[in-house]
């Protein structure tokens, strides 16, 4: 919620770069916030599925075309994937004066041209970790209570709290949305 949230996307392009439970909610968040194209790109085919029934305009996995393409202007980037290569992807998608969000949790440094893809073509850059805890509720609440948006999709996966073991090892396949766990009363 808090990083598509961020920037105003009203008939803005947005690109999503990691479509796993954070980035499917920020397409989700986006398509409710009226952007007006959403690009999705993931390495997982179940993932740009679920992209796609999240509200997603065009989904791409970058093993197979490039994220960024000359005919795109991206507005806002959000990368929820932590991976360099589709942060610095994402960087130099984004149109001058545009914006890149960055939500997903990269395992090692992350080496940037600053120079050539932020200071030169004024690039705002931030980094969204957690939520406001009252002002993002509040927003997520009135969402969730709208009746008109459907989150049903995201959920892709549920395990009996026994089962924990499948569960994250489900979660951590890259084939699934969001994995809940069934408890008993």
């Amino acid at each position: 919620m808090r990083a598509a949230s961020t920037h105003d996307l009203t008939n803005k392009t947005l690109m999503v770069t990691g479509c796993g439970p954070i980035g499917l909610m920020c397409i989700a968040v986006a398509r409710r916030l009226g952007a007006k194209t959403i690009i999705a790109a993931d390495l997982s085919s179940e993932r740009l599925e679920l992209a796609k029934q999240l509200g997603a305009s065009i989904v791409i996995n970058p093993s197979e075309q490039a994220v960024g393409a000359p005919d795109r202007r991206i507005d806002v980037a959000i990368d929820a994937s932590g991976s360099a290569q589709a942060i610095a992807g994402a960087l130099a998608s984004v149109v001058t004066g545009g914006h890149l969000v960055l939500a997903g949790m990269p395992e090692a440094e992350v080496s940037l041209d600053l120079a050539r893809h932020v200071v030169l073509r004024e690039v705002s850059l931030s980094g969204i970790y957690g939520r406001l805890i009252d002002e993002t509720w509040h927003t997520v609440e009135q969402l969730l209570t709208s009746g008109s948006f459907d989150l049903s999709p995201l959920i892709t996966h549920e395990f009996a709290l026994a089962d924990f073991e499948a569960a994250f090892a489900c979660a951590n396949s890259g084939k699934a949305g969001k994995v809940v766990f069934r408890v008993a009363h």
